[in-house]
């Protein structure tokens, strides 16, 4: 039996799962029920503080899950992965000026400075989604599969 009557979409997801794009966001929990979200930031560090922010979870446990946090998303990994996933020419465009020892925000300037923001943007959403497709189904979610993924580890 799953915990939510109606599937819900992973490109639905995907798109609310917004942990790449804030690196002060701590988690992310989703009502089952209604979709609301819930994010959670850096400074809160209790359910006390949750409770008085956002929102009472320990009594609503039924209702609200957590989402997967950053600790889900490989960032090197990804990075290696994203390098194969480009064609040659990007490929070789972006090793050209590429250091694996560099800051996030340098391998992202180097990024938009290729041109190669909305690849990246796409390969991050395939993850995402396979991020997110496994999560819901260790927490029995009915999820609609209506995009395509990568699994960073080769499992899909």
């Amino acid at each position: 039996m799953s915990r939510n009557k109606e599937a819900i979409n992973l490109s639905w997801l995907v798109e609310k799962w917004t942990i790449w794009d804030n690196s002060y966001l701590k988690n992310i929990w989703l009502n089952l029920d209604t979709l609301d979200l819930v994010r959670i930031n850096d400074e809160i560090n209790d359910n006390e503080d949750i409770e008085e922010s956002y929102i009472d979870i320990e009594n609503n446990m039924d209702e609200f899950v957590c989402m997967p946090g950053r600790e889900a998303v490989n960032e090197k990994l990804a990075r290696e992965v994203f390098m194969d996933y480009l064609d040659s020419v990007d490929k070789d465009r972006l090793f050209e000026n590429y250091n694996e020892y560099s800051a996030d925000e340098e391998f992202l300037d180097l990024i938009y400075e290729l041109g190669l923001e909305d690849k990246l943007q796409d390969f991050r959403d395939k993850v995402a989604g396979s991020i997110l497709l496994n999560w819901a189904n260790e927490e029995d979610i009915k999820v609609n599969k209506d995009m395509e993924v990568i699994d960073l580890y080769g499992r899909n």
